[in-house]
């Protein structure tokens, strides 16, 4: 193996190894910011970052959530956001809370 492909192969283990931490931050603060009525939504939060989609050029997807009410709670309805509990929304809300650490 040539040095250079050694080293991209090393900075996608970098890379994964990093992803791997930050979504499993970020899945625990999904699941803190969605608030709870019958504990469906936040349960339903899951990391599905594999590694992959390292270097191919498009989104890594890192979770999901198949709750069909949990965009509404996210705020993506016509009324914007109508949960009192997460009143600035789940996704962004998580995101900025995983960034800041």
């Amino acid at each position: 193996m040539s040095r250079s492909r050694k080293t991209m192969a090393a900075l996608k283990r970098e890379i994964d190894r990093d992803l791997r931490g930050f979504s499993k931050e970020y899945l625990q603060n999904l699941k803190t910011s969605t608030p709870i009525d019958t504990g469906f939504a936040r349960n339903n939060w899951r990391n599905i970052y594999n590694g992959n989609d390292i270097g191919r050029g498009k989104p890594i997807p890192i979770a999901r959530n198949k709750a069909e009410y949990i965009g509404v709670l996210d705020g993506q309805s016509s009324k914007g956001f109508t949960s009192t509990q997460a009143p600035r929304g789940i996704v962004m809300e998580a995101l900025r809370k995983t960034r800041k650490r």
